[in-house]
Order: structure tokens, then C-alpha cells, then sequence
């Protein structure tokens, strides 16, 4: 019988996060598991008796009704005797025993994979930082990894898919389920790009419970995590301390001193995480250890370079945005690779052609939105020029918050229906 069948088998039994490793070093294989007698389960004397009661009740026919499922939904399902299983994975005693992949999955095959993590009501800083810094580490091979949220997940993820590069999301629920249906747009183009993946069946709900055990698969696939703005309380905290606890390297983006929002990343730093400042300090950690997959030969590009403010700054009222507006170097549409690389110094860059081509489509007529936007997403599209305005200026606008602008820009630009120029502005895309 086909093994996956019994790897589905003893996750649907003991759940997902469960400690398999002795488990099944204890029985030679996940099959021998399932056929072994009662009394050989009690004697190997790794499983508990609540264990061994839910191993007796579940029914084999419960996982060929998960595997019936994916195949009719298209998903592919992923165990570690597959060829895509990350081979990271196989150190983890927690090791997941089926995944559930909407996307390709040879996207989890790349060693080369570093984790990026963050909050989800992001500050402007926080969004630039992450887009870019992402997008740069896509260009060099590395593959992305996040979790699918609001805010910094997303800015990752599509910071990835603009440089053309790989993006992997782990969610907390399955991939059968309506969670967060605001990012749904996100989730369909990393599916795409990449690839969405549980390690809950398809229709198991989120919970409080579900996202710390996610949060060990995006450190564990990952050689490093980076943080980048979190709170006291931050779920990526979690992240980055289930990093710690698996060997892999730690780094935060380092944040204002004085904003609460600050305070988990700082915190890091001062408790032995590296601070992050350019994308090279990590491209050159990986092109030592995957020198056959990592390219780090284009040029060092700061993550956050400051600039004189020139301008009345405008009264926001989000506290997280206080301070950092218009005052970091902008990330900007990928239209290629080698474009990226030398956009600091080409005079023919996006980032200087950007002011250009907006005066160029000036006087071109706005296109109709695209079919199947969200509701903000149509909104948002609505107010767009071809002047450019800012998110900060579309959510003061619109009266909105700088979040929800962010998610909809972000689905907007993965349409093609707008697109980013110089000084962060954001103008209809006449090319849809």
C-alpha cells in the first residue's frame, strides 16, 4: 500500500506538531507503525496511553478520504519519503508528517530558504523594508519564507514574486478553509510563484493553538529567521525563538527605541540576535553554505538608506507611522533581474524612469479595474492618477488604515492593474 497513505494516517491520529521522530525510529517506518499489535505499541515505550488510544480509533479510511480530497482540489500532498519534503525538516523531532502544498512543491525542495517574519499591523518602514529586502534575496536564488498574513508576511511574499524568485507561505488552518479572506488574492499568487502550504487537513480551522505550530515550520525550513517589527507580544517572537531552539540563525531588523513596536526586535538584538542591515550579510552566509544555488554577485544595496526630508510631514494618527514616512529609500517594481541589481546607479532605472513615465501616461485614459478585485482593492484602484500618490495619502483619503491600503496596493500590483514609482507613489498601470 502506498506509504503516504500512512503518513496521513498518524498525522490525522496524533495531530499536527506532534513528536514523531522516536516515534517512528522505534518502529522502523510509519507502516510498521500501523500494523504493529497493541501490545508492541505499549512496550516500545515512546508512545503515551492517550497516544496509543487515538493510533487504535483512527480509521485508515479517514486519510484516503484527505488524499481524495487534495486530488480533486488539484493540491499536492507531501511526506518525507517525498523528493520535495525539505530535507531541513528531517532534523526536527516535531517533523511534519504530510503536508498539504497549493502550488508547486518542488518550491520546498531549495535548502536555500530563509524565513522572514514580522506583524501584521505594519509600519510603512516595516512594509518597505520587508518588500525590498525580500526582493533582493529572491534575485540571489534564495527562496522566501513566511506565513501568508496582513502586513510584513505579505510584503515578503510579494517582494519575491516581483524580483521573479520563489515564495513559500505556511498557513495555520487548511487549505480548504476561509481564513482570512481579505488575503485570498495573496494566497492565489504565491500559488503561483511558489507555493501555499498546511500541515492541517484541508478543512481544519484556525485557532490560537494552529499558528505556534506553523511557526516551527517557517524557522525549520529556514537556515536563518529574520524579525522585522514586532512587539512585546508578537507572534514572531515565537518564530524566532523556535529558531533559536532548532540552530538556525536569528536576525532582526533593528526599529525606533522609543515605539512599543520596536520593543520584540530590539529585544532580540539585545539578547544575541544579529542586527540586519543589508541583504548581502545574508546572501554571503548562504552563498558559503549553497554555492551552487546562491548568487551574490550583484551589488550591495542597503536595506533602508536615509535621505534628507524635504517637506511638511503629514499628521498621522497611527503612532507607528510617526517618524519613518518619506524617510527610507523607497522599493520599487521589479521589471527584471538585471534591472534590480542595477537600479542604484542606472540612469535608465525604474526608480529614476519612474517620474518620466508618469508624466509620459499623463495624459492617457484610466482602464476600467479589473474583474474579481476585493471590495478596497476597487476602492482604492479608484482613486488612483496618474500623478502617483502615496498609501499613506490613499488611506488618509479614503479613510482607511495604512494596512488595509497596503494589502489592496499589494493585490492591485499583482494584477498588473497599478504599479509603484519614484518616491513610493502608486499610479494606475496603463499595460494591465
Amino acid at each position: 500500500m502506498n506509504e503516504e497513505l500512512y503518513w496521513i494516517w498518524i498525522q490525522c491520529a496524533l495531530g499536527a506538531g506532534a513528536k514523531l521522530s522516536s516515534i517512528i525510529s522505534a518502529f522502523g517506518s510509519v507502516s510498521e507503525l500501523y500494523m504493529a499489535s497493541p501490545e508492541e505499541r505499549r512496550e516500545s515505550g515512546v508512545l503515551t496511553r492517550n497516544q496509543i488510544k487515538k493510533i487504535e480509533t483512527m480509521p485508515l479510511e479517514r486519510a484516503a478520504e484527505i488524499e481524495i480530497t487534495c486530488r480533486k482540489s488539484g493540491w499536492h500532498i507531501v511526506t518525507p519519503e517525498s523528493e520535495n519534503y525539505p530535507k531541513a525538516f528531517r532534523e526536527l523531532e516535531d517533523f511534519p508528517a504530510a503536508l498539504y502544498v497549493n502550488g508547486d512543491p518542488s518550491a520546498l525542495s531549495n535548502p536555500a530558504a530563509v524565513g522572514m517574519v514580522g506583524t501584521r499591523k505594519a509600519s510603512s518602514y516595516a512594509i518597505d523594508i520587508a518588500h525590498r529586502l525580500s526582493a533582493e534575496l529572491a534575485c540571489a536564488g534564495i527562496t522566501v519564507v513566511s506565513g501568508g498574513a496582513l502586513g510584513v508576511d505579505s510584503a515578503c511574499h510579494n517582494g519575491a514574486m516581483i524580483a521573479e524568485g520563489k515564495t513559500v507561505a505556511f498557513i495555520g488552518c487548511g487549505l480548504g478553509t476561509d481564513y482570512l479572506r481579505q488575503n485570498e488574492p495573496l494566497r492565489r499568487a504565491v500559488s503561483q510563484h511558489g507555493a501555499v502550504v498546511s500541515e492541517f487537513p484541508p478543512f481544519f480551522a484556525a485557532s490560537m493553538r494552529t499558528f505556534p505550530i506553523r511557526n516551527r515550520l517557517i524557522s525549520g525550513m529556514s537556515r536563518c529567521v529574520i524579525v522585522i517589527e514586532a512587539g512585546e507580544k508578537s507572534g514572531s517572537l515565537v518564530t524566532a525563538r523556535l529558531a533559536a531552539e532548532q540552530g538556525r540563525l536569528v536576525y532582526a531588523v533593528p526599529g525606533d527605541v522609543l515605539s512599543s513596536s520596536y520593543f520584540g526586535t530590539n529585544k532580540l538584538i539585545e539578547q544575541g540576535a544579529k542586527p540586519l542591515f543589508t541583504a548581502h550579510e545574508i546572501i554571503s552566509v548562504y552563498e558559503m553554505y549553497y554555492p551552487d544555488l546562491v548568487r551574490g554577485d550583484g551589488e550591495e544595496i542597503p536595506i533602508s538608506k536615509s535621505r534628507k526630508f524635504i517637506g511638511a510631514v503629514k499628521k498621522i494618527d497611527d503612532e507607528n507611522e510617526k517618524g519613518y514616512l518619506n524617510n527610507f529609500k523607497k522599493s520599487y517594481t521589479i521589471k527584471d533581474k538585471a534591472d534590480f541589481w542595477a537600479a542604484e546607479k542606472s540612469p535608465s532605472s525604474p526608480e529614476k524612469r519612474g517620474a518620466d513615465e508618469a508624466a509620459a501616461e499623463a495624459s492617457a485614459e484610466k482602464p476600467k479595474a479589473p474583474q474579481g478585485l476585493s471590495a478596497m482593492a476597487e476602492r482604492v484602484y479608484g482613486v488612483l492618477d496618474e500623478n502617483g500618490k502615496t498609501a499613506d495619502e490613499i488611506a488618509l483619503e479614503l479613510k482607511e488604515s495604512f494596512t488595509a491600503v497596503i494589502t489592496a496596493i499589494t493585490e492591485l500590483e499583482i494584477s498588473g492593474a497599478a504599479e509603484c514609482i519614484s518616491g513610493k507613489r502608486y499610479i494606475f498601470s496603463i499595460n494591465k
